[in-house]
């Protein structure tokens, strides 16, 4: 017998996006889904909010960032 599982709810999304276009569009769709969305631009501003306490449902990260500020 095969058990129905319900996802749990994300009522909040940490986006960290160096991109404004992506974070303007990261907004605007979780908006219309009425989830909350809070951005950062680089990893460590993301980590100062992280270490404040800040915890979201979900995270979304912009790894490409990184890997162009190594090349």
């Amino acid at each position: 017998m095969t058990k129905n599982v319900k996802a749990p709810e994300i009522k909040e999304v940490f986006v960290v996006e160096d991109d404004a276009a992506i974070d303007k569009a990261y907004a605007a769709k979780f908006a219309h889904e009425n989830i909350k969305v809070k951005i950062a631009e680089d990893g460590e501003e993301a980590m100062e909010i992280l270490n404040k306490g800040y915890l979201p449902s979900l995270i979304l990260l912009d790894l490409n960032a990184a890997e162009k500020k190594r090349l």
